[in-house]
């Protein structure tokens, strides 16, 4: 009897641990494959992007900007995604295939704003661009904070998989309002001394010929 327990007891550890293998594998593949999705969506936002702030004016075109700018809030989501796992959050199923789409749309919305109030500015003077900052830090900082606060009051759930996206989103917003505040402006201003020079959007070492 004891030793039909004992192998009864072995078969049911096996059984469990295989279980449990299996599960952990199929939640593994599931939170990965957000992958393609997530790609597709990028290559959504570039293209929509470009195809808002191109002019046919080369000067005035903003296409490489644009493209910094969608690059920056990428980076600055992984750079957040490693914080946040270094920080000891898991990565989970509800970040892989909520996050991403949900914080760089948002980080985008933020470049948007900067990019529309630099495009309604013909000025190139330095003065001028840094009104422009000042003007458009405003609205930027309130739309981060109050996505800041949203994703912290879902901090009050008792559902691991509802708290660690709300603080991981939370790191994430952080992350693009420094980008966008911060890192974003300098490429601004490197354009905006690209069209006082008369150089073409994208291929800035060709100059337009004054007519």
């Amino acid at each position: 009897m004891i030793g039909l327990g004992i192998g009864m007891t072995k078969i049911q550890a096996t059984y469990n641990t295989g279980a449990e293998g299996t599960t952990q594998r199929v939640l593994n593949e599931v939170t990965l494959s957000s992958g393609q999705l997530m790609g597709i969506s990028i290559f959504i936002i570039f293209f929509f992007s470009v195809v808002f702030l191109f002019s046919f004016d080369v000067i005035q075109s903003k296409v490489l900007v644009t493209i910094v700018g969608v690059s920056l809030v990428i980076i600055a989501f992984f750079g957040a995604l490693g914080t946040a796992i270094l920080s000891g959050i898991k990565l989970n199923v509800g970040i892989s295939w909520t996050l991403p789409f949900i914080i760089i749309g948002l980080g985008v919305d933020d470049m948007y704003i900067v990019l529309l109030a630099l495009k309604g500015n013909r000025s190139y003077t330095r003065s001028d661009f840094i009104a422009t900052m000042k003007h458009v830090v405003v609205p930027v900082s309130m739309t981060s904070m109050v996505n800041f606060c949203m994703f912290s009051v879902m901090n009050i759930s008792d559902i691991p998989g509802v708290y660690t996206i709300a603080r991981t989103a939370m790191i994430a917003v952080a992350f693009l309002w420094a980008t966008i505040i911060l890192c974003f402006p300098a490429y601004c201003y490197l354009d905006t001394k690209r069209q006082e020079a008369g150089r073409v959007d994208v291929l800035f070492c060709i100059k337009k010929r004054q007519d």
